[in-house]
């Protein structure tokens, strides 16, 4: 049957798995674990599509890329030791990946729809990425701003790994304002923030907006390693001010914040991560050891 008809993901566990109509080399390929993608049909009348059917491999540390044969599109190799910034993101049934380099960025479309496969490859993919550094100690949550709604609880459910810890949170929640003109009123809402750093030694941004508006169904995850990390600041451009987290990659989180109390505190945690441009010495202690609030 040709694969491309395929709606559903599904694990590649050996060889034998990946669907007979991808050439005979690419069967043979050696790989620890894999996924099957069906093509994304959302815009089904384009041919081809932008999103062939295709296989994700992991070897080692480098993720394959390998589109349906029939497509005009070429593997591609995401080694893991390049891998400056990983975007995971739903709404609904919409799904996608992005995956940033130096070289630059590799998107991935998918339909929602029994992704566990998915989930559970990427979580291998993360413990792979950032296993090179040794875990930090569990010691507690230093936790900031708002407290976490049930939405934002359940995305890092999601997006941390089992034997994951937060060790330093921040979170914005999601807030409504009104704009008035003469007899006119209008309601709508500032999207939610949730700034986390990890015992996995990554440095995580979790946000409802989507297309510069806050949706209600979607989630929106970037990761990147702390090792990265350069320094975080209150910055103010024009009348807003933001949460500016940088990285050595040239990446700026830019993240607006309404009350800089509750937004400075996170700052100079994570100033304190050790190879950051802010970082004194014995800075790993001197992080841990500060403590407004432990939620455990």
């Amino acid at each position: 049957m040709d694969s491309r008809s395929y709606i559903f993901i599904f694990p590649l566990k050996v060889n034998a798995d990946i669907p007979a109509d991808f050439q005979r080399h690419i069967r043979s390929l050696s790989f620890e674990m894999g996924v099957f993608m069906p093509q994304d049909d959302a815009n089904w009348f384009t041919r081809p599509p932008r999103y062939p059917a295709r296989l994700l491999l992991l070897e080692g540390r480098s993720l394959y890329i390998v589109p349906h044969p029939t497509s005009e599109q070429s593997t591609v190799e995401v080694k893991l030791d390049d891998l400056l910034q990983l975007e995971t993101g739903c709404i609904l049934l919409l799904g996608w990946m992005n995956f940033t380099t130096r070289a630059g960025v590799q998107e991935l479309i998918y339909n929602t729809r029994g992704s566990r496969p998915l989930e559970e490859f990427l979580n291998v993919l993360k413990r792979r990425w950032l296993g090179k550094i040794p875990p930090l100690p569990n010691t507690g949550t230093l936790a900031y701003g708002d407290e976490l709604d049930i939405k934002f609880r359940n995305s890092i459910h999601f997006e941390l790994d089992r034997e994951e810890a937060v060790l330093a949170r921040y979170f914005r929640a999601p807030a409504p304002t009104e704009k008035k003109f003469l007899f006119f009123r209008r309601v709508t809402w500032r999207p939610g923030s949730l700034v986390l750093w990890t015992s996995r030694n990554r440095i995580v941004w979790i946000t409802d907006q989507y297309r510069q508006r806050r949706e209600l169904y979607v989630s929106i995850g970037f990761s990147a390693p702390s090792s990265l990390f350069l320094h975080c600041e209150l910055e103010e451009i024009g009348n807003q001010r933001h949460l500016a987290i940088s990285f050595a990659s040239g990446i700026t989180w830019r993240i607006p914040v309404y009350e800089a109390s509750k937004s400075s505190s996170i700052c100079e945690v994570l100033n304190q991560i050790p190879g950051s441009a802010a970082a004194p010495k014995d800075a790993q202690s001197e992080a841990l050891g500060i403590r407004p609030e432990v939620v455990t």
